[in-house]
């Protein structure tokens, strides 16, 4: 029993490494950082460096299949967005190793926004009013068709990387060119989508697919985020809402999806009808929570790959709640700054278990900043990077 675990520098990979472990199998740690905090764990069993995916891809896939044979490995999770890369050498990598994951082909329509209003239409889901200019000339028009709020959002961004809401119809193209500035965007197939802000509550689901049959779902609830209003969760709560299950539960069988997938849902305040957001066609940011609610999705994935199909998961304990404490305490000035006071005071005394502590494994709570701390002085953000691949 051995699993390959990518990008073990995240938190993430952390979480999948240590639910694999503990379960006997052993758990073979990889990223293009040397100090990756996985590699520091006990439930590592080993580990290699590769290189980058995003400058190297070739390189990338080649360095993972060489690693594949020489240890024996049997099936390949990856945890982020390195995944998307290995997915286009999909074909390749199934005559090595059981890789568990969507086409390539899926997970881009699903992963840019632009295109997810069309694979919403097809299958019946309802996505906010959206508009993708290929020109800033083409915003004056625009502005009269859409209803204020609205959100700006990167094709491909995730954890509200990018995103911006504009409240004033004037502001729309002043912001606009921010983002495409801030981001360095040229190319008119990646100009930014502008899109209707809904009021509502914004749910949570997680989903595991055997070729479009669902297997395991969990919802949760973002109670505190970093940054901190918007982006990752560093609190959630298990909570788990019908019409945001059905919505995401519809549009990933109607692509025959295989694997892992995320969504965020928001139900509309007046109406009670769920829209979708967003989608990743990946492990998401509290995973930690469905799992210790009794969700394994990292020993789900892999049975699954192993046996070909497993019994849906039904049970788990509900209403627990999970903190990601370095993104918690990264978002501590973000929310003194807006003067809200019970989450700055939450933040402060919360005695939620946290995703990548434990006592007697704590090298890597204690590295986990490393990668973080480094890209803050490289480029002046500890916020992730949006990829492109």
């Amino acid at each position: 029993m051995s699993v390959l675990v990518t990008h073990a520098h995240n938190r993430l990979a952390y979480c999948v490494t240590r639910c694999l472990a503990k379960h006997g199998i052993r758990v073979t740690c990889a990223s293009d950082f040397p100090l990756a905090a996985c590699f520091f764990s006990r439930y590592c069993t080993d580990h290699f460096t590769y290189p980058s995916p995003w400058k190297h891809p070739d390189q990338f896939v080649q360095k993972i299949i060489d690693e594949i044979e020489k240890r024996d490995i049997e099936v390949l999770m990856p945890v982020h967005h390195e995944g998307f890369i290995l997915a286009k050498y999909k074909d390749t990598l199934d005559r090595h190793v059981l890789f568990p994951y969507p086409a390539y082909s899926k997970i881009d329509a699903v992963s840019d926004k632009a295109r997810l209003i069309e694979i919403a239409a097809k299958a019946g889901v309802r996505i906010p009013k959206t508009i993708t200019p290929r020109a800033i000339d083409q915003l004056e028009e625009a502005k009269s068709s859409l209803r204020f709020p609205v959100r700006i959002k990167l094709r491909r961004g995730h954890g509200g990387i990018g995103m911006s809401l504009v409240k004033e119809e004037s502001d729309l193209i002043p912001a606009y060119q921010k983002t495409l500035h801030k981001f360095n965007i040229s190319l008119q197939e990646e100009y930014p989508i502008i899109q209707e802000h809904i009021e509502g509550k914004e749910m949570y689901v997680g989903m595991l697919f055997n070729h479009g049959k669902l297997k395991a779902k969990f919802g949760h609830f973002k109670i505190r985020t970093y940054p901190a209003g918007h982006g990752s969760g560093t609190l959630s709560i298990q909570l788990e809402d019908p019409r945001a299950t059905k919505t995401l539960h519809k549009l990933a069988k109607s692509l025959n999806w295989h694997g892992i997938i995320s969504g965020s849902i928001i139900i509309e305040e007046n109406t009670g009808t769920p829209y979708i957001i967003d989608i990743n066609p990946r492990f998401w940011g509290p995973l930690f929570l469905a799992i210790i609610s009794g969700v394994e999705f990292p020993y789900l994935l892999y049975q699954m790959a192993k046996s070909g199909d497993i019994k849906p998961a039904s049970q788990y304990t509900k209403g627990l709640q999970a903190r990601w404490l370095h993104g918690d305490l990264a978002s501590l000035p973000g929310y003194i700054q807006r003067k809200d006071w019970n989450q700055t005071l939450g933040i402060l005394t919360c005695r939620a278990p946290t995703d990548s502590w434990e006592s007697h494994d704590p090298i890597p709570f204690f590295t986990l900043p490393i990668y973080n701390l480094i890209q803050l002085i490289r480029i002046g953000t500890m916020q992730p990077l949006i990829e492109k691949y």
